[in-house]
């Protein structure tokens, strides 16, 4: 109903679209260190984004969601590479897929507890490690769109897995298990 809606140019698509996904992409950019203070319009930039390029989605209802992942990465990246001068320097946009790449192992923590432990990291490691892990892109995708070489965009995954194990031991020290 969203996606003919959406198709069909009507109001109430659009609504439906924002409502059902605002979450998931305030989500994406919390994971990416958006700004607090710029979350809210990094987020309408992402659905002023889906929305003038929603005829590009050519697929059905489980689909939508990879493809609106992709765009909301894209314009996280943007913003990165305008806030921190050479930080994040990409050639072009990343190839939006359109599967889901679950991770089981995320699934046992808290969202919230992800989230956080994730921003907490430098904000390469954190790049490099949401575009492979959470996003599922390949070594040589990332690294070509960050302008690294796939060595250091290894070296920094494996940087940032370490500081995430630590981080994980500390909190579980912290809160008893059950």
């Amino acid at each position: 109903m969203i996606i003919s809606d959406c198709r069909a140019g009507r109001e109430t698509g659009w609504r439906g679209l924002y409502n059902g996904y605002a979450g998931y992409v305030f989500t994406i950019c919390r994971r990416y260190g958006i700004q607090e203070a710029d979350e809210s319009d990094t987020v309408q930039e992402i659905f002023a984004q889906i929305f003038r390029s929603f005829d590009s989605f050519v697929g059905e209802a489980g689909q939508l969601k990879p493809w609106l992942r992709g765009v909301a990465v894209n314009v996280c990246l943007q913003y990165l590479r305008s806030r921190r001068r050479g930080f994040v320097d990409y050639q072009e946009e990343l190839p939006v897929s359109r599967e889901t790449h679950p991770n089981l192992a995320l699934d046992e923590m808290a969202t919230d507890d992800i989230v956080q432990l994730i921003a907490e990291l430098p904000p390469l490691h954190r790049c490099v490690f949401n575009m492979a892990v959470i996003e599922g892109y390949a070594y040589s995708d990332i690294a070509l769109h960050l302008r690294i070489s796939q060595a250091n965009c290894r070296q920094h995954l494996s940087r940032a897995k370490k500081l995430l194990r630590k981080k994980i031991a500390l909190l579980h020290q912290v809160k008893p298990q059950p």
